[in-house]
């Protein structure tokens, strides 16, 4: 798709910068009546601006891809589900079968809920960062399709003012040529900013990729720690019962 928009502007290029031909006309193509270039005109006008706003939408879609895929390596409830159960089967591990340590799990429940609860918007705000970075990536794809939408909607009131101005095809022609010099100078230069803006999102998607990994990162770290906790807070209660324990025997 994009080598044929390419082509397509490329020729429109060369035909309005070709003497013995229209805007909108292609070299070999034969000229039509007075509202055939009109309507041809408006209609290469048009899909310009239809083919930018493509590639417009094309771009902020790379934007919402990456945010989509950020979310779905984030989603994982069966992360901190298995490392509550990884955090009960290490206490499990010390429990004597013939003392009672209960005592030694009240609250862990609470804890590992509040631990759950801490970690779902700590992992959102790791996303909102990430979409806070893309915003100006945002901001500029909307403002360069305003500046096209704009400029489509001039160019396009200029070949009415041709048409209504001249009812010769020479001059009218010549009048088309020269709104077409100007919708091919625009062209180029909201082309080249949106190129230039797609590869400076491609440049900066591993930053922002790797920043996100952090981010999670020191989300579940923190999560392992107080889990970690918890299971350091239960194991010395349990050892001190079985001490206890011991001793009562041993007297």
């Amino acid at each position: 798709m994009a080598v044929k928009f390419i082509l397509v502007l490329t020729a429109l290029s060369v035909a309005s910068n070709a003497g013995s031909t229209q805007f909108g006309y292609a070299p070999d193509e034969p000229i039509g009546s007075l509202q055939d270039l009109t309507d041809h005109a408006k209609d290469q006008i048009q899909q310009l601006a239809t083919n930018f706003k493509r590639m417009e939408t094309k771009a902020e879609g790379d934007g919402n891809q990456l945010l989509q895929n950020l979310n779905i390596q984030s989603n994982d409830p069966e992360g901190l589900l298995a490392l509550v159960t990884e955090s009960r089967l290490a206490i499990d591990a010390i429990k004597p079968a013939d003392i009672d340590v209960s005592s030694c799990e009240e609250g862990n429940n609470q804890k590992y809920q509040a631990m759950i609860r801490e970690a779902g918007p700590g992992i959102q705000n790791c996303l909102q960062n990430a979409s806070v970075a893309l915003q100006p990536y945002y901001q500029a794809l909307q403002q360069m399709l305003r500046v096209a939408q704009d400029r489509s909607k001039i160019a396009l009131g200029n070949v009415t003012t041709c048409a209504n101005q001249y009812k010769a095809v020479k001059t009218l022609s010549a009048c088309l040529n020269v709104v077409g010099a100007q919708v091919f100078e625009g062209r180029d230069i909201l082309m080249a900013a949106i190129l230039g803006q797609m590869a400076d999102f491609k440049d900066s998607s591993p930053k922002l990729i790797a920043d996100f990994a952090t981010c999670t990162n020191n989300v579940q770290d923190k999560a392992i720690s107080e889990s970690v906790s918890i299971i350091q807070a239960s194991r010395e209660c349990i050892r001190a019962k079985i001490k206890s324990a011991e001793s009562v025997t041993s007297a």
